[in-house]
C-alpha cells in the first residue's frame, strides 16, 4: 500500500516533468519555425525589392531614350522645314 502511494506520487511528478519538458521542447521547435519564416520573408522582400528597383531603372532608362529619339525626331524635322520649306 505505501509502495503504491509513493509510485502514484513519483509517477505523477514525473509525467508532470515530463509534461513540461515536451511542452518547452514544443515551444523552441515554434520558435526556430516563426524565425526561418521571417527569415526567408526578409529575404523575398529583399529580392522583390532589388526587382522592383531594376524594373524601376530599366522604365527610366526607356523613357529617357523615348524623349532623347522625339527631341532627335523634332530637331531634323525643324532642319527639313527650314531646307525645304514645308511643313510637317
Amino acid at each position: 500500500m505505501i509502495s503504491e502511494i509513493l509510485l502514484s506520487l513519483f509517477g505523477g511528478g514525473v509525467t508532470g516533468l515530463f509534461g513540461t519538458l515536451l511542452g518547452r521542447v514544443a515551444n523552441i521547435f515554434e520558435k526556430k519555425q516563426e524565425r526561418n519564416f521571417i527569415l526567408q520573408k526578409y529575404e523575398l522582400d529583399a529580392k522583390l525589392r532589388s526587382i522592383e528597383t531594376e524594373k524601376q531603372l530599366e522604365l527610366t532608362y526607356l523613357n529617357t531614350s523615348q524623349k532623347a529619339l522625339k527631341a532627335s525626331y523634332e530637331h531634323d524635322s525643324s532642319i527639313l522645314v527650314k531646307a525645304t520649306g514645308l511643313i510637317i
